[in-house]
């Protein structure tokens, strides 16, 4: 499968209007490049918690019915391909620390 033809601008756009209910209704219509960029959200940043599982399910079914696009790959490339996020106590102690002195709260 040719990664050209499993997006394109008007998915992003028609994505962006719909509520996390009229996606689960369409998640059948939307390219499975599309789907993998909703896993990776949602493993990534937590993003789309009710569209995860769908999502997988969907691309799981193309997979029975003869895709044979590697979408684990291409989701395991973009996770690894993501900064990696490191939050600790400290960090977030000091950013408190810095919003504090510019707000001049105490």
């Amino acid at each position: 499968m040719n990664l050209d033809e499993l997006d394109t601008p008007d998915d992003d756009e028609e994505f962006e209007e719909m509520s996390e209910e009229e996606l689960l209704t369409k998640l059948p219509e939307f390219k499975s490049i599309k789907l993998c960029d909703i896993i990776v959200a949602h493993r990534y940043l937590g993003f789309y918690k009710k569209l995860y599982v769908p999502c997988m399910q969907e691309l799981a079914k193309r997979r029975i019915d003869g895709d044979s696009w590697d979408f684990e790959q291409y989701i395991d490339d973009q996770l690894k391909d993501m900064p990696k996020l490191n939050f600790n106590l400290n960090d977030l102690n000091s950013a408190m620390q810095q919003l504090r002195k510019m707000t001049g709260a105490k």
